[in-house]
C-alpha cells in the first residue's frame, strides 16, 4: 500500500489582493503494485471451447474436460476501472480509447469455504479482433495470473491490480475479460472501450471562460507574471484561477472536483483525495462575471513537478464541466 502524508497550509497572497485557498501538499509517494504490460503480443487465440454464458460456475459446465475440483466462490460480477501506473484510479463505468491506462477489475463473490483460502486465478483479456492481449511475461495464452485470499461468505470482494501500458493499448470496441481458475473457467464478462475521451458537459450553475494557472516559488514569489514560462527546478506550488459566468440570479455554494494528472498519466492524490480526484471543495459560485482562486498543489521543500505537459480537469456532479493544460519546462 502507499502512504502518503499531508500538509495543508494557506498562504497569503498580497500580490493579488486576496487568500489563497487551502493548498494540498504531497511528500510521500511510494508505488502501488500493479501489473504493467510492456510492449504486449498480439498473440491469436486458438481455442474453440463453448463461450461461457457468464452465470456462475455453479450453474453451468466446466470448460476444460479436467478432473472436477471443489467450488471455491461463485463470482456474482465484475466491475472494471481505469487506473494509473501508481494504482490511483482515474475512471469508474464508462471507458475511453483516449484516456484507458491500466484497466482494473472489482470481483464481487459468494465465498464457498469455510475459512480464507488463497488460490491462483487467471485472466484473460481478449480484444474486438479476437486476439488475447499478453507481455512478455505473460502465461501462456493468458494475459496474467494473480494470488487472491477466497473469504467465506456472501457478498465478497477483491481486485485486480491494473493491466496496460502508459502508451495506448486498448483501441475503440468491445472486450471479453475472462477469469479462470486452474481447472476451469469461473467467469466471463465483456466490457466496451470507447472512441476519444470523456465529453466536457455543462454545469447549470456557471460556465468556466478560462482557467489559467499562476506558479510561486518557495518565498510566495509568482514565477509566471506576464506570461513568463515556469520552470520545473524553481516552482513550488500550482493555484488555478478560474474566470466564469454564474447563471444563477444569486450565490450558490458548490462542490467541485479536481484532477491534476501529470505528464507520466499519474494523478496527483493525497491521503485525503477523493476517489478518482485529486482533491475537491465547495466553492461559493457569484452571479454574473466573476473570477476565482481554485485550491492549489505543491510541496514547499522541494518540487514535485517534474518538466512535460499537465492535464487540469474541473468535474461538478460526476461531469467533466472543464479541461485545459498547462506545461512545465
Amino acid at each position: 500500500m502507499t502512504s502518503f502524508f499531508t500538509v495543508r497550509i494557506t498562504i497569503l497572497c498580497i500580490c493579488l489582493g486576496f487568500p489563497f485557498s487551502q493548498v494540498y501538499t504531497q511528500v510521500k509517494n511510494r508505488k502501488f503494485p500493479t501489473l504493467v504490460v510492456a510492449e504486449p503480443l498480439q498473440i491469436p487465440v486458438a481455442s474453440t471451447k463453448k463461450k461461457s454464458s457468464g452465470k456462475p460456475i455453479s450453474e453451468r459446465i466446466k470448460e476444460l474436460d479436467l478432473l472436477p475440483e471443489s467450488l471455491l466462490m461463485d463470482i456474482a460480477d465484475v466491475d472494471f476501472f481505469n487506473a494509473d501506473s501508481l494504482g490511483h484510479i482515474l475512471d469508474e463505468g464508462e471507458l475511453y480509447e483516449d484516456e484507458l491506462q491500466f484497466l482494473g477489475a472489482r470481483i464481487l463473490y459468494d465465498g464457498k469455504v469455510k475459512s480464507t483460502q488463497m488460490t491462483d486465478l487467471s485472466v484473460r483479456i481478449i480484444s474486438p479482433k479476437g486476439i488475447v492481449i499478453r507481455g512478455n511475461k505473460s502465461p501462456e495464452n493468458f494475459s496474467f495470473s494473480f494470488k487472491v485470499a477466497v473469504k467465506s461468505g456472501n457478498n465478497q470482494h477483491f481486485q485486480f491490480p491494473g493491466y496496460g501500458t502508459t502508451q495506448k493499448v486498448y483501441s475503440t470496441g468491445k472486450y471479453d475479460y475472462e477469469i479462470w481458475s486452474q481447472k476451469g473457467l469461473l467467469y466471463k464478462k465483456n466490457f466496451f472501450v470507447k472512441s476519444g475521451a470523456r465529453p466536457v458537459e455543462k454545469c447549470k450553475y456557471f460556465s468556466v471562460s478560462s482557467i489559467s494557472f499562476m506558479a510561486v516559488d518557495r518565498n510566495e514569489k509568482v514565477l509566471n507574471q506576464n506570461g513568463a514560462p515556469i520552470y520545473a527546478d524553481q516552482v513550488r506550488f500550482i493555484y488555478p484561477k478560474m474566470k466564469y459566468h454564474g447563471l444563477s440570479s444569486s450565490e450558490k455554494s458548490i462542490k467541485l472536483q479536481a484532477r491534476i494528472i501529470r505528464p507520466d498519466g499519474v494523478l496527483f492524490k493525497d491521503r485525503e483525495s477523493p476517489a478518482c480526484f485529486s482533491y475537491e471543495k465547495t466553492e461559493t459560485i457569484k452571479p454574473g462575471e466573476n473570477s476565482i482562486v481554485l485550491l492549489g498543489w505543491g510541496e514547499k521543500t522541494s518540487s514535485i513537478f517534474p518538466k512535460g505537459v499537465y492535464l487540469y480537469e474541473l468535474w461538478y456532479g460526476q461531469k467533466k464541466i472543464f479541461e485545459t493544460t498547462f506545461a512545465i519546462k
